[in-house]
């Protein structure tokens, strides 16, 4: 693991430059960054990322990117012994190696393969060639490019933003209803690992306890980093059709009945069904549910002719006798109230755990005392309004 997730951050500064300073500072008050304002915090662009994670990671005194590439192509290019074979090109390379590098004014500066391409093409044809490089299938030309592009386009190294904990990156959630919430990158589990042990339970900022605790799944930048692009690129496409299919509840519903009859078939397997029976019995069940989906239908039709319905009082379980203890029971929350939502309504000192049970609108929430679940209570009060939701708020037995 590589990815820290940190939890009851400082909602301010919003600024993502001054975010980063103020974590810093109680991180590691020594940090480049703490103690020179004016030195530009870096940032990773995971699109200008080469294939393979890059093997050289910088120091506190080297810039953003490596010059070694820059410098092996030189060497390359002006030895005509390394460039045999391609006399009808070598000064092409030659005027596009001192153009781009004019271009790009410094190793720190990155082109786009757009740029770079123009170059290309206007280099070729200056000297007549613009066929023969832009279109060629000579292994030797198509490594050159190859070549130029990595050393113009690519980053060559990673820039560290704490070198004492190994630390690549510091980002907060992505929506505002959890910018309370943030991940911290390293650049290897060992630091990873250390920095938890130094820090879990300990950090304090600005009066905020700071739940730190490893993160349910790597941050893009670790999982390129031990992956490389080509599965980053497969595990982000992923993420996109989940985050469609979320959005749709027609695929929702169908993968739900999917996944129900799957169960039935392997429940009926265990029972040793044969699979003419299973099939039978799995045929009559989609009928039921079918026909309770059309008369649930015709029931909310007739609903909306006969115009809106009283709501029924929600009744909550007694929780008033039960002894105080170190854990809420919260009932009556909104549908669809999710994890997140009930730990910024319940965030404070002492948060260790929330337990959220969707299907009967309540959750559990644990606090490291009894006195701090007390405090939490007598601020909220028995009830609570959340929204156009009155909810209840109590010790569990």
């Amino acid at each position: 693991m590589r990815t820290l997730y940190l939890r009851n951050l400082p909602r301010r500064p919003h600024s993502q430059d001054s975010f980063i300073r103020l974590l810093l500072s109680y991180i590691n008050s020594g940090n480049r960054y703490v103690r020179d304002h004016e030195l530009p915090i870096p940032t990773i662009d995971l699109t200008r990322l080469p294939e393979s994670p890059p093997l050289v990671i910088d120091n506190p005194n080297s810039q953003l990117d490596s010059s070694s590439a820059l410098r092996f192509l030189k060497d390359k290019l002006f030895d005509e012994d390394k460039t045999h074979g391609l006399e009808s090109n070598r000064d092409v390379f030659r005027d596009l190696f001192t153009e781009l590098q004019h271009a790009s004014n410094d190793a720190s500066a990155r082109l786009s393969s757009t740029a770079f391409k123009k170059h290309l093409q206007q280099c070729a044809e200056k000297h007549g060639s613009q066929k023969d490089v832009l279109h060629s299938n000579d292994e030797q030309i198509t490594n050159m490019l190859k070549n130029f592009k990595q050393a113009f386009c690519e980053i060559q190294t990673l820039p560290i933003i704490d070198q004492k904990y190994g630390i690549l990156s510091i980002t907060r959630a992505g929506s505002t209803k959890h910018i309370s919430h943030g991940f911290i990158t390293f650049t290897d589990s060992a630091k990873c690992q250390s920095f938890l042990e130094t820090f879990q339970n300990k950090l304090v900022i600005r009066g905020h306890k700071i739940v730190v605790r490893p993160a349910k799944e790597e941050s893009l930048l670790a999982f390129y980093m031990i992956n490389g692009k080509k599965v980053l690129k497969q595990l982000t496409n992923k993420r996109k059709h989940d985050k469609a299919v979320q959005s749709d509840a027609d695929i929702l519903r169908k993968k739900k009945e999917q996944r129900q009859l799957r169960r039935l078939r392997s429940k009926f397997r265990s029972k040793g069904y044969s699979d003419d029976k299973i099939k039978a019995i799995l045929s009559k069940a989609k009928e039921k549910r079918e026909g309770a989906e059309r008369v649930s239908k015709k029931r909310t039709a007739a609903h909306i002719q006969e115009g809106p319905q009283v709501k029924k009082k929600k009744v909550f379980l007694e929780t008033s006798s039960n002894p105080p203890n170190k854990i809420l029971l919260v009932q009556g929350l909104p549908a669809g109230f999710t994890h997140d939502e009930v730990s910024d309504l319940f965030h404070g000192e002492g948060l260790v755990e929330i337990r959220l049970v969707s299907v009967r609108n309540l959750a559990f929430v644990e606090f490291d005392t009894k006195e701090n679940a007390t405090k939490i209570k007598n601020k909220l009060g028995t009830t609570h309004k959340v929204g156009e939701s009155i909810i209840s708020v109590g010790f569990a037995k």
